[in-house]
């Protein structure tokens, strides 16, 4: 059973830690709504919406656990972050490989790079540098 809840901000720590061992950006709670996914009641994976600006957000942060993949688990938790922001943009900068996936949910390659938040593109340029896998920017129109 897969259970997806808001982490409290007692959890920071620990969300913290499991993203600097995927080496992802710290999370900071003010300005982020981070999912934590539960699966037959321990911890699997955890993802986040951050707020960019008062239109536009960036999902990113998703990481499920090795022992957790190929149960859907990320999917859900796309699902109950993209419930929370149908009223904003959202950016998103997943692996390469992961397009497809992402693209399940609405997000497309093809936008007019130009209207891109400056946050975001210094993340995207930031990904680019960091990773040694291939990182896209994908774009979800507000609904």
């Amino acid at each position: 059973m897969i259970q997806i809840r808001q982490a409290l901000q007692s959890e920071i720590d620990w969300v913290n830690a499991c993203y600097e061992e995927v080496d992802f950006r710290p999370s900071s709670f003010d300005k982020e709504i981070i999912a934590i996914a539960e699966y037959k009641g321990q911890k699997a994976g955890l993802g986040r919406l951050v707020s960019v600006d008062s239109k536009t957000l960036e999902l990113g942060g998703m990481y499920v656990f090795e022992a957790f993949r190929k149960k859907g688990i990320a999917g859900k938790i796309v699902e109950f972050l993209m419930k929370l922001s149908s009223k904003q943009n959202i950016y998103c900068i997943p692996f390469e490989p992961l397009i497809p996936f992402y693209s399940k949910f609405g997000f497309i390659k093809g936008f007019n790079h130009e209207e891109v938040p400056y946050s975001i593109l210094q993340k995207y340029l930031w990904c680019k540098e960091k990773y040694p896998t291939e990182v896209s920017l994908l774009f979800k129109k507000a609904t």
